[in-house]
């Protein structure tokens, strides 16, 4: 626990330069979401499974404000060619809670509100895990991992719930061979920097 403090100041450090985008996003999602022309439908730049994602049509504005895990609307095809434009299983759960709503605030309720800025994972700003470097401490409530200065913390104040905070590194982690999580965990790509007091254990 003795790295605790500086990782505290990285999280801080992250908050201060993440908070003004975050903010900013809520008009802007909101704005862009609604005018014409500024979405597009591609094949995930990050992930290998071909999945189709709705992005930002603009670079810059995509590269803070989009989503290439599911989308900018949270409803990722399972490929571009998919004439019944079918939503990958794992993202149903969105699609049957948002059916009849409006595009834009679909868009909103993912981009702005739920997974603001969340691209700035693949980013300097993110962190790309490597099994061999990942270290941590834990007990039967809490754990701290890191990879560097970038490191999670989790406590499990009771059967069900937990803190969570920081970048998505788990103590599982270094069990994996080489120096990239498998493709099939999707965190593989790269992890970005999460606050959840009611995280499930």
């Amino acid at each position: 626990m003795k790295r605790l403090p500086l990782f505290m100041l990285a999280w801080t450090l992250y908050v201060a330069l993440t908070l003004p985008l975050t903010l900013l996003g809520l008009p802007l999602v909101a704005v862009l979401a609604l005018l014409p022309n500024t979405t597009g439908r591609r094949e995930s730049q990050h992930y290998k499974d071909k999945r189709a994602v709705l992005v930002w049509s603009n670079r810059t504005i995509n590269t803070i404000w989009g989503n290439d895990e599911d989308g900018i609307d949270g409803l990722p095809w399972v490929n571009l060619t998919d004439p019944q434009k079918t939503v990958q299983p794992r993202q149903i759960w969105w699609a049957t809670n948002t059916r009849g709503l409006p595009q834009w605030w679909r868009i909103f309720l993912w981009s702005a509100l739920r997974n603001s800025t969340a691209n700035l994972r693949f980013t300097w700003l993110g962190l790309l895990i490597d099994p061999t470097q990942v270290a941590f401490t834990q007990t039967a409530r809490y754990s701290l991992t890191w990879q560097g200065y970038k490191a999670a913390f989790r406590w499990n104040y009771s059967a069900k719930r937990s803190l969570w905070i920081g970048w998505k590194v788990k103590p599982t982690d270094h069990q994996f061979d080489g120096h990239m999580l498998p493709d099939t965990e999707s965190r593989a790509p790269g992890v970005g920097f999460t606050f959840q007091p009611f995280a499930g254990v």
